[in-house]
């Protein structure tokens, strides 16, 4: 005798779709984790291998760390990345390791001819040809997105003397005027403390200064950061390269010098990981 087949009914067949749509559901969140990991992974070894650039450029260059950026004709033309970029390698895979892949395309740093020749300047900044689009914040107030920060200026970069890693390079063709000679590069010996300074991580990303880092801007409500500083890049935390090239995760809450409510020793803590002097001057006053 034939048996007939019998088929699922219409409440099995709900049931089943209900229980696999609880499982995507649950197993969802993990699978985000697990790729935001990768992309944390990656980042890290993008920050391991800026380390050993940066380390190549102190033994050539008397233990000077490549500064901030400089302030030529047309803006300001970014110094630290494309005088790291020398040790890494020619061409576009150098430039890749300063893009962090939990960023948007754009934030990365595409090699490509400029529309016009860049300050002569700009090859003691590491371009290596002057028709290069370069990193460039113009006149203009053109946006320039970029996934790294670099303790340039330290707590308070306007002020004497100077506190972060150099915030304006010197220049043959344009060297600093005296009474700012104190914002030029600085040198590894300078760093008190290089295993708890900042040096680069990752940045707010907003596209204005995403190069720099100012610790002491205002706080932004919405985020409880400053504009330009340590971002929320990876669940939440950041990767940071502290003065001593060593790479760790951070929160980047525990870093803004405005935050309300810390208490001045805090306060003091927090200035001290961004001031090369290992101290934070006259904490009050903000100087």
């Amino acid at each position: 005798m034939k048996k007939s087949l019998r088929g699922f009914t219409l409440i099995e067949l709900l049931v089943v779709i209900a229980i696999i749509a609880l499982l995507i559901s649950m197993l969802l969140p993990n699978l985000r984790q697990a790729r935001e990991t990768a992309r944390m992974i990656v980042s890290q070894a993008n920050l391991k291998q800026q380390g050993l650039a940066i380390f190549g450029y102190h033994n050539e260059n008397k233990e000077y760390w490549p500064g901030d950026h400089f302030e030529g004709s047309g803006g300001s033309w970014i110094a630290w990345a494309p005088r790291m970029r020398q040790y890494m390698g020619q061409g576009q895979k150098a430039a890749d390791v300063f893009y962090c892949p939990s960023t948007p395309k754009e934030f990365k740093w595409v090699l490509k001819k400029g529309t016009k020749s860049m300050p002569q300047s700009c090859l003691e900044l590491g371009y290596t040809d002057l028709d290069e689009a370069g990193l460039n914040y113009s006149l203009s107030g053109s946006k320039l997105f970029f996934g790294y920060g670099y303790n340039g200026g330290g707590a308070e970069w306007t002020l004497a003397p100077g506190r972060g890693l150099g915030e304006h390079t010197e220049s043959k063709y344009k060297p600093l005027p005296a009474g700012d000679k104190f914002m030029k590069e600085a040198k590894q010996s300078e760093v008190i403390f290089p295993n708890r300074m900042v040096a680069i991580g990752d940045s707010t990303a907003s596209g204005n200064w995403d190069t720099s880092f100012f610790p002491r801007d205002p706080i932004n409500p919405n985020t409880g950061l400053p504009a330009h500083h340590l971002g929320k890049r990876h669940l939440g935390r950041s990767n940071l390269m502290v003065a001593d090239f060593s790479v760790k995760m951070v929160d980047p809450l525990d870093f803004p010098i405005n935050s309300k409510g810390i208490s001045t020793e805090e306060k003091q803590k927090r200035i001290e990981q961004w001031n090369r002097q290992g101290k934070a001057f006259d904490v009050d006053a903000g100087h």
